[in-house]
């Protein structure tokens, strides 16, 4: 319980973060990711796979470089460059490297598509009007059910699996998980992401709500036990101590890195559709 409350104030910051949005928004995700990195890289060291010289600059200026340019989209070519010059570097960097060069050529191009990667999503969903002025105006406001899905999914979670848990989810990677608190996480996410889109978007538009908080509280799961398989397979507890005994920045975003491609791809597909848009209002 105590995790829960503490994990829920650290998160409270981004509430006028993702309001301010632009530059503010940039800013903080330029942080994070600095944070997060830092931590994975950390943790790969723990297992003798060091990131350093080549590899680090090969994550830290594309990082930035894409975190700064996915205000002109996912899809954009500086994103898709920013990648391919990352992979490119990281497999022409292990035929120098005497080290584990296999090992941190792999764990380079990881940590970029893990962390910058799925971080820029946010980034192009609050601009994402700016980008395709054709969509309705509302539809950057989609990016609170990026933090409203994985935060209340978490949270819905922890208290079915608390109360009505009896079947394990997946005992090898996260003991403490059942399939009734993954049930009720479902359910509760797409509760807070309905009532969101219906009070506060548009009511018309409670399908999306009820569909987004559906699919991002399995993606926020997935993100949250593919965190703990990393930390497992890593010998480490916690990725930080931005909670002294609570996590790392990395602990504090592990399911929204996995919500917000969902909602930015979802709103592609729904809004930029005309048929499927049709039907699905």
């Amino acid at each position: 319980m105590k995790t829960r409350i503490l994990s829920g104030l650290a998160m409270l910051p981004l509430i006028g973060v993702v309001y301010f949005g632009g530059w503010v928004l940039t800013i903080a995700a330029i942080v994070i990711v600095i944070g997060a990195v830092d931590e994975f890289e950390t943790a790969l060291k723990n297992v003798g796979i060091p990131l350093k010289g080549a590899n680090q600059a090969l994550i830290a200026f594309p990082s930035i470089w894409m975190i700064d340019q996915a205000k002109y989209g996912m899809n954009s070519g500086f994103i898709v460059g920013t990648l391919v010059f990352v992979v490119l570097g990281s497999l022409i960097s292990m035929i120098f490297v005497k080290e584990k060069p296999v090992e941190r050529g792999i764990g380079t191009i990881i940590t970029v598509l893990y962390i910058p990667f799925l971080i820029a999503h946010i980034i192009s969903i609050s601009e994402i009007n700016n980008m395709f002025p054709y969509f309705d105006s509302r539809v950057h406001l989609f990016i609170w059910l990026v933090f409203i899905s994985a935060l209340g999914s978490d949270t819905f979670a922890y208290f079915s699996g608390y109360l009505f848990g009896k079947h394990k989810l997946c005992p090898d990677i996260s003991p403490k998980k059942t399939k009734e608190g993954a049930v009720g996480g479902i359910l509760g996410s797409m509760l807070l992401s309905g009532l969101f889109v219906y009070y506060l978007i548009n009511p018309d538009w409670l399908i999306h709500g009820l569909v987004l908080g559906f699919l991002g509280s399995i993606a926020g799961q997935m993100g949250d036990l593919v965190a703990s398989m990393f930390k497992r397979r890593l010998g480490i507890k916690d990725y930080g101590n931005l909670i002294p005994g609570h996590g790392g920045v990395l602990d504090r975003i592990d399911s929204i890195l996995f919500t917000a491609p969902v909602v930015y791809w979802y709103i592609h597909i729904v809004f930029s559709n005309t048929d499927f848009w049709y039907l699905m209002r």
